[in-house]
């Protein structure tokens, strides 16, 4: 499997003292320390925001840079149709395809990694000397506060004593 070039990553951690029994919590002290059961969830929010980004052509940086004319005019000719950073689609399904050949999803207790192995995937997110950013990475307010909603579900399954399995 070849190293990804390109990840986002989301890494949750409680700082302090777990005291189980306290204060009725019991059952989150082990959901505190593993995330895992939340992860899929979490990156179907995140792959769904990277998904409008492609489809709004920008994302909570503002709208990606317009195409030089001139390549404008040769992409149009050869790829009618197609959007700012898809010229082929590799890229956007990379980042919004899970299973997607270049698409890499690894979970570990503490974080989620949503990563590409699009070569040319860190030009675009942080530009070159030759071309401007056009960063497909990026989540809104909206976006982070949808995947604490996921999370808070989470909890509140392990709280009630639930199946850890994350609330629809």
């Amino acid at each position: 499997m070849a190293r990804p070039v390109f990840a986002f990553s989301v890494e949750l951690g409680v700082k302090g003292e777990m005291r189980s029994g306290r204060f009725g919590i019991e059952g989150l002290e082990a959901q505190i320390k593993d995330f895992t059961p939340v992860w899929p969830k979490v990156a179907e929010v995140v792959r769904a925001a990277l998904a409008r980004g492609f489809e709004q052509e920008g994302n909570v940086y503002g709208r990606w840079a317009p195409l030089t004319a001139r390549y404008a005019s040769w992409k149009r000719r050869h790829y009618p149709g197609k959007k700012i950073l898809e010229l082929t689609g590799r890229l956007k399904g990379s980042l919004t395809r899970r299973g997607h050949a270049d698409a890499f999803q690894t979970e570990t207790p503490q974080a989620l990694f949503i990563s590409s192995d699009v070569p040319y995937a860190p030009y675009h997110q942080h530009g070159t000397g030759r071309m401007v950013a056009r960063p497909p990475l990026g989540l809104s307010g909206r976006d982070k506060a949808s995947i604490a909603q996921v999370i808070h579900r989470y909890f509140m399954a392990g709280a009630n004593k639930r199946p850890a399995a994350v609330a629809r």
